[in-house]
């Protein structure tokens, strides 16, 4: 749940089962795949999601955490358990989202729509001073890239999309104070790591990079 039970919703061509936060601009979807080409999938917010995560529950066969992001080219997805850059997937991929439904193509594989498959999403919209998604440019230079979000992040997750590069992860209750540098990577096994070239301060008003890094700072690289 992220909200009350799940409810049916029938905006898309596929039947959804939606449960839904407003408050906190969340809804979890569950769906079974019909194996068209395109389709579309009541989210059940108010407004378009930035973020959407889809993952097959029912195989592991070309079936990746697919995830799409406003921030990504068009028609472009990342997957949360790789670290390859921004790409269209071959084995099926999210589209452009609406205020009701999400966008997914088949592809050739089991990723977002194969039928008989059964899914899950997870959908985000932004709720002013509680979440935002965004992008930034790197500056390639210890005193790095300052990134507005209005409020202090509690949680932050950071993925170069223009190279393959790992996911990096930092939160406030690990890291209260400033640097924060106990990183996790969504994509790897390992455990946190405190390393002093992934390093980050959590602001009252966003994130500022600390190092040169390529993985979080390289000059021009896309995050």
């Amino acid at each position: 749940k992220s909200g009350g039970a799940a409810v049916s919703n029938s905006d898309g061509a596929i039947t959804s089962s939606v449960s839904v936060n407003d408050e906190a601009g969340f809804s979890i979807v569950s769906y079974s795949g019909n194996g068209n080409s395109t389709a579309t999938i009541g989210h059940g917010l108010s407004k378009a999601p930035k973020w959407i995560m889809t993952k097959c529950r029912t195989t592991d066969t070309q079936a990746d955490w697919v995830l799409w992001h406003v921030g990504l080219s068009d028609n472009k997805n990342v997957f949360l358990n790789q670290s390859n850059a921004e790409v269209t997937p071959s084995y099926g991929h999210i589209t452009d989202p609406t205020s009701t439904l999400i966008n997914v193509t088949k592809g050739s594989g089991n990723q977002t729509n194969a039928s008989g498959q059964t899914y899950i999403s997870y959908c985000w919209t932004e709720i002013p001073g509680y979440s935002k998604f965004g992008s930034y440019v790197g500056n390639g230079d210890s005193d790095g890239t300052n990134v507005v979000t209005g409020f202090k992040p509690a949680w932050l997750l950071v993925k170069r999309v223009d190279d393959s590069k790992s996911w990096f992860l930092w939160d406030s209750k690990r890291d209260p104070d400033n640097v924060a540098a106990n990183d996790i990577y969504p994509n790897q096994e390992h455990p946190e790591n405190n390393f002093a070239n992934n390093e980050v301060d959590l602001l009252a008003d966003g994130f500022k990079l600390r190092n040169s890094n390529t993985t979080i700072n390289a000059a021009g690289g896309q995050y």
